[in-house]
């Protein structure tokens, strides 16, 4: 292949990705918190509480979905318990990871988790 074509195929992959490139494009942020500590007890008014004085401060809003959740833990002790599904949409920056990686610390040590599941992907998202 010539250095022609070299440049050809360079400039149309370039044009692809910059059209794909939408400027509203955001992260999608779920984090998966049961609400049942190490010991097995209902934690949902520590959780109230945390959700009023941490993380309200924290970020300026999200999305709470209540489900249930299934998960055996890492001595292999199942677990079936209330679940909190937070959904965080946010401008894709280090600075929001950080933020919310300090959450989760926050939600494991306050809260006695394990562990928080945490899902992210980019989304197209616009406000009207």
């Amino acid at each position: 292949m010539n250095i022609y074509k070299h440049l050809i195929i360079l400039i149309i992959f370039s044009l692809i990705t910059l059209s794909c490139n939408n400027s509203n494009t955001k992260i999608r942020t779920e984090l998966y918190i049961g609400l049942t500590d190490k010991n097995g007890n209902n934690i949902e008014d520590q959780w109230l509480r945390f959700k009023n004085d941490k993380l309200n401060n924290i970020i300026d809003g999200y999305t709470e979905i209540k489900g249930n959740g299934f998960w055996k833990n890492s001595k292999g002790v199942k677990f079936h318990e209330k679940t909190s599904i937070l959904i965080y949409i946010h401008k894709k920056s280090v600075s929001e990871n950080v933020k919310i990686d300090s959450i989760i610390e926050l939600i494991k040590n306050d809260l006695h988790q394990e562990s928080v599941l945490k899902i992210q992907f980019p989304i197209a998202s616009e406000f009207k």
